[in-house]
């Protein structure tokens, strides 16, 4: 399996006084699942499609209990349903109220890491999990989980890879003017970058199959939006859209405390996409930038050869403004060379690395299917579930 950094990080049994069960404690990322599963009792094998829905919180007790309620366990073309919180170091009871609300497992980072991360870690415990489609929803709320069926129908049949809710941001009265822009800004952006029909690039509530989820290796740590697009076309998956429902949060958002906070890391996240996966058009467009203004500057100083530049330039000084501005092209051009050639390199460790996820998360389906963590009350062999606060059998 692949982790994050090409480093294994441990896992830290921590007991839950508030649960009496064990928690996994996990600084700053999901540790090797195959250790767990090779710790774990054999359970039974589940037959048919397992759905699994991922909740990352971040001091949501209020409204994760909710959330986790409100799943639907009965979807059709789905078997079995699995609800997983990753609580992203939350200093609130959100742990002990997605246990107390039925959450079949929830995962536990020692610190607040982001919610790129939260995804990332969720998204692998999932496959290793055994999931054959995995549902991303938010846990404040503002999506509705017994919309989950509209997204998981095309992936069941098998006309969609990865399915996005389109939320129509532009209607929705209660979204600030400001994220409405920054939202469509950003929307446009990934979709000229991408080629993808993309109506909403920003929204939470997600799906995807287990082969688009083996595909993806999400890096970033703020949000993993953005960048799951860009690989979504970098592997030729195919994307629908489905129209979901928007309601009003209640209180400030977690993860967008201020429009500037969001503008900020959303386009640092944006630039990074297009320089990883699109930095011919990138690095293209800035040599094309600096090589205008070499032509125009040049162009100035031959019409008006006696007049220095229009900054009051000599034409001396004009003349080696001209050949830096020919440098800093030239070496743009060459970096998006560079650049596209390594793509070229990442494409093929992404193929070799697709496959061996592949054969190491279906060879552990196979053998195991549904696992529980040792000493873990609130996850069963097949399914069962206990109490919170019940101890061991």
């Amino acid at each position: 399996m692949a982790l994050r950094n090409g480093r294994g990080r441990r896992l830290r049994r921590l007991r839950s006084q508030a649960s009496g069960g064990t928690i996994y404690d996990i600084e700053p990322s999901l540790a090797l699942v195959r250790e767990v599963l090779e710790t774990s009792p054999p359970g039974e094998s589940v037959r048919g499609r397992m759905l699994v829905v991922m909740i990352p919180a971040f001091n949501e007790a209020a409204t994760v209990g909710e959330v986790v309620r409100k799943v639907p366990r009965r979807i059709l073309g789905i078997d079995v349903v699995r609800v997983l919180v990753i609580d992203d170091g939350s200093d609130d009871d959100t742990e002990l109220e997605a246990r107390r609300a039925g959450a079949d497992h929830v995962l536990h980072h020692g610190r607040n890491v982001g919610l790129g991360v939260s995804f990332h870690d969720g998204l692998e415990f999932a496959l290793a999990w055994g999931a054959d489609v995995v549902v991303n929803i938010d846990a404040d709320e503002q999506y509705d989980p017994a919309e989950i069926p509209k997204l998981v129908e095309p992936i069941v049949q098998d006309a969609a890879d990865v399915v996005l809710g389109d939320r129509d941001v532009a209607r929705v009265d209660h979204v600030p003017r400001l994220k409405r822009i920054g939202n469509k800004i950003a929307t446009g952006a990934i979709r000229r970058a991408t080629g993808l029909p993309i109506v909403d690039g920003q929204t939470g509530f997600r799906a995807l199959s287990r082969d688009a989820g083996l595909r993806l290796n999400l890096q970033e740590t703020y949000t993993f939006t953005h960048e799951m697009l860009f690989q979504v076309a970098e592997h030729n998956l195919r994307l629908r859209y489905v129209p979901v429902s928007f309601q009003r949060r209640n209180g400030n958002s977690r993860l967008i405390p201020t429009i500037w906070t969001y503008l900020k890391n959303a386009s640092g996240a944006l630039i990074r996409g297009y320089a990883a996966y699109r930095p011919l058009r990138l690095f293209g467009s800035v040599s094309s930038f600096f090589l205008a203004l070499a032509v125009a500057l040049g162009a100035w100083l031959f019409l008006h050869p006696w007049s220095g530049s229009p900054l009051g330039m000599t034409p001396l000084s004009g003349e080696a403004a001209i050949v830096a501005l020919l440098a800093i092209s030239a070496q743009a051009a060459l970096t998006g060379v560079l650049a596209e050639a390594h793509r070229s390199d990442r494409r093929a460790q992404a193929e070799i690395l697709y496959r061996l996820r592949k054969v190491m998360m279906d060879r552990e389906r196979a053998r195991q299917g549904v696992w529980a963590l040792p000493d873990d009350p609130t996850v069963r062999p097949g399914g069962s579930q206990a109490e919170p606060n019940s101890g061991p059998p």
